[in-house]
Formats: C-alpha cells, sequence, structure tokens
C-alpha cells in the first residue's frame, strides 16, 4: 500500500511529511486532490494507519471522495454569512429603535447616534464610514467622499429631498471583484 502512494503523481500525493509521521506509528487523515481516470481532479480524504499483518508493518490507508462535503461545507458557508448579514442588520434597527426612544436627544445628536450604528452593520465594519448631509451640513462619522466603494440614499420629507445617507469603504474591500455592497446593506439605508 505505502509503495501504491509513493508512486501516486506529485500533485495528488499527500507530502512525505504525512507518510513519515504514519510509518512513526501516528494515526493521520489529509485531504488531498487525487485525479480520476479521465484527468479530472477530486477532493478526497485519505485516513492512514500503521498495523501488523503476520508479523510485517503494513500501511492501511482507506480514501474517501468529499466533494459532496466541500459542496455541503459552500452552502453552510454561504448560508452561516448571509445569517450574520441578517443578525448585523437586526441589531442595527434595533439601535436605531433605542436611540428615537431615549428622551432629551436635539434631533442632530439623534441623527449623529443612528449614523454611528451604520458601520458595525455593513459587511466590512473595519473599512466603513457613514455620514448624513443636511441642508448642506454634514454630520459625519467619517469622510464618505465619492470614491468608487460608496452606498447613498435621499433623505426625503413630504416628498422633497432634504439631505442624504452614505456610507462608504475608506479602502478597497477584501472580495474587490464583488460588490462592495450586498443587497440587504442598500436595503438597509433605504
Amino acid at each position: 500500500m505505502l509503495s501504491a502512494l509513493i508512486s501516486a503523481p506529485a500533485e495528488v500525493f499527500p507530502p512525505p511529511v504525512v507518510i513519515e509521521r504514519v510509518v512513526r506509528g501516528e494515526s493521520v487523515t489529509v485531504e488531498v486532490m487525487h485525479r480520476r481516470k479521465d484527468g479530472s481532479l477530486f477532493p478526497s480524504e485519505v485516513c492512514a494507519h500503521l498495523a501488523d499483518w503476520d508479523g510485517r508493518k503494513v500501511v492501511v490507508a482507506h480514501e474517501r471522495d468529499i466533494s459532496e462535503r466541500r459542496v455541503a461545507q459552500r452552502a453552510l458557508q454561504e448560508k452561516t454569512e448571509e445569517l450574520t448579514t441578517h443578525v448585523r442588520e437586526l441589531s442595527c434597527l434595533l439601535g436605531v429603535s433605542k436611540v428615537v426612544e431615549q428622551p432629551g436627544l436635539s434631533l442632530r445628536e439623534t441623527i449623529r447616534r443612528i449614523v454611528g450604528l451604520l458601520p458595525p452593520a455593513m459587511r466590512h465594519p473595519d473599512l466603513a464610514v457613514a455620514g448624513v448631509r443636511i441642508e448642506d451640513r454634514d454630520i459625519s462619522e467619517g469622510d464618505c467622499g465619492a470614491g468608487p466603494w460608496r452606498a447613498s440614499c435621499d433623505i426625503r420629507v413630504r416628498g422633497s429631498v432634504v439631505g442624504s445617507l452614505c456610507v462608504a469603504y475608506r479602502a478597497a474591500p477584501p472580495t474587490p471583484a464583488e460588490e462592495p455592497f450586498l443587497r440587504e446593506e442598500r436595503a438597509l439605508l433605504q
């Protein structure tokens, strides 16, 4: 069995350190890429350990195709990200309701506190800044600027635009190929 593993192509073979660990007597489980007869690669889990067989040390290993597990893991990760987004949104909305319920706050202070709740509700809170501009006056946590990583909406009173609300990223988000703001984040601004 060990010789069969050793003759496997380099790109699908577990690193030599794994084989060394098995030969030392450890039970080892690794994920590797294996090649099908048609040449395509698939993720595989290999479990190996050393055993005695008629007085000889042999490596016993079994392999399992984990393609479906990987698909399930990706789906779970996507759902987790989706739920995390909803939790951030709900936390923001709860915070807004608490600010609005506080007696004695001026309109300016109410707006300032609400604006402060927006960056933590974004997918990349450490990069986010938020601001409000009402009748040519800024009430901002940071400079929203006019960069490419910006989402904004108008503030209307009785049908007339009186200002704008924006959220921006100070730098490129870690996933620049994606839209910087999720649909849910843009909806939160509305």
